[in-house]
């Protein structure tokens, strides 16, 4: 791992990117219950990397060897629009596909907007997947930038040599759409976030 590296992770969208909709079921007062929700299917590092912070419960581990199979995390207007505001951890989400998926809920996170700054924040649902679809975002110090783009782009070249090597600078994407706007101060901190979008990953 190259030193200016600080988080790496997978996910099927980022920021600004929108999200995929599903109706769930979900646990009610006296039965299951249909609700829409966003979804977002991201590796064990995504929370972490986008520093999103967790309100109540846990992140997804390895240590734990059923969250792949069996657990999910909300955000906290998911837990207010569920009505189970404090009393979320435990609570059942169902996802029908070809068969119906039973998940519990082990953390809430702090709502966030993933699609627009000008839109309201929805309930939804994170599902953990180790390498969901096709996007690498890289978390790095931003005073080497450089140094580490050209680091990552050698190891992509090495591991892919007939796929093209494209990337966005995350805060160069939500800059575009929020060019005036002083929230994109609060996304952007200290680091630099590179999003690449790949076809084939494991490149650290």
């Amino acid at each position: 791992m190259n030193p200016n590296i600080c988080n790496v992770s997978t996910s099927n969208t980022i920021p600004g990117g929108g999200t995929y909709m599903d109706v769930f079921l979900v646990e009610g007062e006296e039965q299951m219950e249909k609700q829409l929700m966003s979804l977002i299917f991201a590796d064990y590092n995504f929370i972490d990397l986008m520093e999103m912070k967790i309100l109540k419960g846990r992140n997804f581990s390895r240590k734990h060897g059923t969250d792949k199979e069996h657990a999910v995390i909300i955000n906290r207007m998911a837990a207010k629009k569920l009505g189970w505001k404090e009393n979320a951890i435990g609570k059942e989400i169902h996802r029908r596909s070809y068969t119906t998926q039973k998940f519990k809920v082990i953390g809430v996170v702090e709502d966030f907007n993933y699609s627009s700054l000008y839109e309201e924040i929805g309930p939804m649902v994170f599902f953990l997947e180790q390498n969901p679809e096709n996007i690498l975002t890289i978390r790095f110090n931003s005073k080497n930038k450089e140094a580490t783009l050209a680091f990552v782009e050698k190891e992509w070249k090495k591991h892919n040599p007939n796929e093209p090597f494209k990337f966005d600078y995350l805060e160069d994407s939500l800059n575009e759409l929020y060019i005036a706007d002083s929230k994109l101060q609060l996304l952007i901190g200290y680091f630099s976030l590179l999003s690449v979008f790949i076809s084939l990953l494991g490149l650290f």
